[in-house]
């Protein structure tokens, strides 16, 4: 059994979290079990940690990525 950790900004569904622990079963090998935590500034979405990786499919990671690609790319003007 490998142990890991779902952060959300709301609750999952029991049928949600059934379905992460399968998809993250399939993508390890191996049967798994998360603790769900809330954390209301994610905004939406969800970070899965797990087997030293974190996954980040959160609200706030994605916007977080689209600001570091403009900073790189000059996009973002000053005012």
């Amino acid at each position: 059994m490998i142990e890991g950790a779902v952060k959300s900004a709301f609750p999952l569904t029991p049928e949600e979290k059934v379905a992460l622990e399968g998809r993250m079963a399939e993508l390890l090998g191996a049967p798994v079990e998360l603790t769900e935590h809330l954390d209301k500034s994610l905004l939406a979405g969800v970070t899965v940690e797990i087997a030293g990786r974190v996954l980040d499919n959160s609200l706030k990671g994605r916007l977080a990525l689209v600001q570091r690609e403009l900073m790189k790319r000059g996009s973002v003007h000053d005012a």
